[in-house]
């Protein structure tokens, strides 16, 4: 019996999703069909996969409409093997605030704005100020 659980994200540049990645200090495999490791040795295939320090990963697999799934054993192989950082809540927030950050970024260079202001609030929001240039 599989305890895989797909998770619907808003993902959709797998360079995005590398970048915030690495950017977390998270180590992860990129490629085509790369094994998710799971509940008694099953397995899912995945674009990316994150290795979370136990027996069980987390995998980006894209989907027809070209956005990732995150899947993983999250009830029971990552809730009671990996670190907090891995379980589905804090791991998904914490990389799409990332990917989000990075996209924005991206679009203030795209655009030739100005980037005047770039920093994490005590909410743990990210405020970025910009100014078009003159």
């Amino acid at each position: 019996m599989s305890h895989f659980t797909k998770v619907k994200t808003v993902i959709r540049d797998q360079e995005v999703l590398c970048e915030a990645l690495r950017q977390l200090h998270h180590q992860f495999r990129e490629g085509e069909n790369l094994v998710v490791r799971g509940y008694r040795g099953t397995q899912q295939m995945a674009q990316v996969v994150v290795n979370t320090g136990c027996e069980y990963d987390i995998g980006f697999q894209r989907q027809a409409d070209r956005t990732f799934d995150a899947i993983a054993d999250w009830d029971y192989g990552i809730r009671n093997q990996a670190a907090s950082r891995f379980h589905q809540d804090n791991f998904l927030a914490e990389v799409h605030q990332k990917c989000a950050h990075i996209a924005v970024l991206e679009t203030i260079k795209q655009k030739g704005w100005i980037l005047e202001e770039n920093r994490v609030l005590d909410s743990g929001e990210i405020e970025v100020v910009v100014c078009e240039p003159i």
